[in-house]
């Protein structure tokens, strides 16, 4: 997004924000410019994975809300409701805990959560020539690969490239 197109969205969320604000405030006789409101905070990973965590805070104005959130793109605004959104450079908690690779019935390079069974396939990339596998490679995809670190999840995806059918 441009940089005027980006303070185009942050000025209107402020008029918003006020327009919002002041009328309630009015309406309900408050003195106090606190306003509570209810963020989410969506968390978009490197793996595909997205998580949404839901705040309820007090803040004094749209300004000091912008501020918390600094680093954050606000993608949409509903009266109290406020979204937020962040491009996180790491994979995703559930993979680092839980997450293997390995491979489906059809040769598919796939993310389980925990060791690879057909129910509980997370993400599938792309079919491997299983035949051009090094013998020991193939085997420890079936039994399933730990994904620990952002490293080892790019190293794998990068080496088993070579392998797409």
């Amino acid at each position: 997004m441009g940089k005027p197109m980006k303070f185009f969205y942050i000025v209107a969320s402020i008029m918003i924000f006020h327009i919002v604000f002041l009328s309630e405030t009015a309406e309900a006789g408050f003195q106090s410019h606190e306003k509570t409101i209810e963020v989410q905070l969506v968390r978009s990973y490197l793996d595909g994975e997205k998580s949404v965590e839901v705040v309820n805070m007090t803040v004094e104005s749209m300004e000091n809300l912008l501020e918390i959130f600094e680093g954050w793109q606000l993608i949409e605004q509903n009266g109290k409701q406020f979204t937020f959104h962040k491009e996180i450079q790491d994979i995703s908690p559930l993979l680092k805990t839980n997450g293997y690779f390995g491979l489906s019935e059809d040769g598919i390079l796939t993310i389980y959560e925990g060791k690879p069974k057909e129910d509980n396939a997370i993400q599938s990339f792309y079919q491997l020539n299983i035949d051009k596998l090094e013998s020991k490679m193939a085997n420890e995809l079936k039994a399933g690969i730990p994904i620990k670190s952002k490293k080892n999840y790019l190293s794998w995806i990068n080496e088993l490239k070579r392998f797409e059918k």
